[in-house]
């Protein structure tokens, strides 16, 4: 990784990431927990990994992911999978309901333009489910077509014919490509908010009859007034709500404002805008925060994934997604740090995210290796180990402590006491000594 920093404070916490290669630009794939200077906390190589983040259920702190097989190219933005919660002691469990469904292609009677015949065209739809997470019970699920009075499918901006599909059952139309859903409450009762990509919009659903209560188109501002030139925005990521009241709500979301096809006009940016609800052709939305990179340095243009989080201290993170970089804005949206971790679409991260996260792993001890008169030692996942507390012997049988090492980065490595010809590393976290390694000869 490479890191810049100005020296302006910076949220508490580790940065979380999911670098996938394209091609061969990286060697390990997964999910990572790196500090802002680049030091490794937590390396998980799972391919097909994204998502990686804390969440808390039952008031407790897990991490979370989604991990599954992702569809080749030109399907991209598919994937079959599960989600994952693993607790402090990295214990885990997967939450992976059966929805009776294996794709989500139906034929298109309904869409009779574009430059080809497609009334018997393909088309991938859109779909998000509620799944208690204890009993992977389906509490809730809602899917697009069923909607097409309200999102008619000539609302899409998708092409029909592009890289990623040509409405054949093989490479079907995504005409809606949804990438997030939140659960909101308002005046009592749960609605959902779902960003849909090729549509441009994001909307409210009413999960009673599963109908729009509202759309908000990010060109024309659909059943709000039009949107603000600087706050346009298409091929959107990451679309959360916060702040909401019973006359409005705080939109975030990162404009990619870019897609395959489209690229290299209008730079991508993360933006936040006030909503006053019930929605008012005659009032505008407010754009309340602009975040784009040309405003510090050469302008970012993101074709696919990225994100946008407020931070605890007022700070903010945005994922620049297919960028392969992330950064870190104060709360006047000054650049205070930022991180670059490959070849802009070689490599990529779908998220980014910034959490606080401590954590003993429960089942793998720390590791050490000596070579050429040198031990390193480390512990993958441990987050508040301070030192460690080396032991030496003629024999197995009798170790003693030769002293303590100060903990250094994610791997510490220090020089073989003298005559020492087997060792033992443990590890202190809060003072006391909580595990150690395997005895190893030295």
């Amino acid at each position: 990784m490479t890191i810049t920093r100005t020296g302006a404070d910076l949220a508490p916490g580790y940065v979380f990431m999911t670098p996938w290669p394209t091609d061969n630009e990286i060697h390990q794939s997964g999910g990572f927990i790196m500090t802002v200077d680049g030091d490794m906390i937590y390396a998980l190589p799972i391919n097909g990994m994204h998502d990686f983040r804390v969440q808390e259920y039952n008031e407790s702190s897990y991490l979370t992911y989604w991990n599954g097989l992702n569809a080749p190219f030109p399907q991209v933005g598919k994937g079959y999978g599960q989600v994952t919660f693993a607790d402090t002691s990295y214990s885990n469990f997967s939450v992976r309901p059966d929805l009776g469904i294996n794709t989500l292609q139906q034929d298109n009677p309904q869409w009779t333009g574009g430059e080809v015949d497609i009334h018997e065209a393909e088309i991938t739809d859109g779909y998000f489910a509620e799944i208690d997470i204890a009993t992977n019970e389906v509490l809730y699920e809602w899917r697009a077509l069923d909607h097409i009075d309200q999102i008619p499918l000539n609302s899409s901006r998708q092409p029909l014919i592009s890289i990623i599909g040509n409405g054949t059952k093989a490479n079907p139309w995504d005409w809606i490509h949804m990438n997030a859903v939140q659960l909101l409450s308002l005046s009592g009762k749960d609605y959902y908010l779902v960003d849909a990509r090729h549509t441009f919009s994001v909307f409210l659903v009413d999960p009673t009859d599963g109908r729009l209560v509202w759309n908000f188109d990010g060109e024309t501002g659909g059943d709000f007034g039009p949107v603000p030139e600087r706050g346009q925005f298409r091929w959107q990521h990451d679309t959360r709500a916060f702040n909401v009241t019973e006359d409005g709500l705080e939109l975030r979301l990162f404009d990619n404002h870019n897609a395959e096809l489209f690229n290299g006009t209008d730079q991508s940016k993360a933006v936040i805008f006030h909503l006053q609800t019930p929605p008012n052709k005659g009032i505008s939305p407010q754009l309340i925060k602009r975040i784009d990179h040309g405003s510090y340095g050469e302008p970012y243009y993101a074709d696919s994934m990225g994100s946008y989080n407020l931070l605890p201290n007022g700070n903010e993170i945005v994922g620049w997604g297919q960028v392969a970089t992330s950064s870190e804005y104060g709360p006047d949206g000054d650049l205070r740090w930022e991180a670059s971790f490959g070849t802009p679409g070689l490599v990529f991260s779908y998220r980014f995210y910034k959490n606080e996260w401590h954590a003993t792993p429960a089942a793998w001890d720390p590791s050490l290796v000596v070579e050429e008169g040198k031990a390193y030692v480390s512990w993958n996942g441990a987050t508040d180990i301070e030192a460690w507390k080396v032991y030496t012997g003629i024999s197995e049988n009798s170790l003693q402590c030769a002293g303590v090492a100060r903990k250094k980065g994610f791997e510490t490595f220090f020089t073989v006491p003298a005559n020492a010809s087997y060792m033992q590393v443990g590890a202190i976290q809060g003072g006391e000594e909580v595990r150690r390694t395997s005895i190893v000869q030295a």
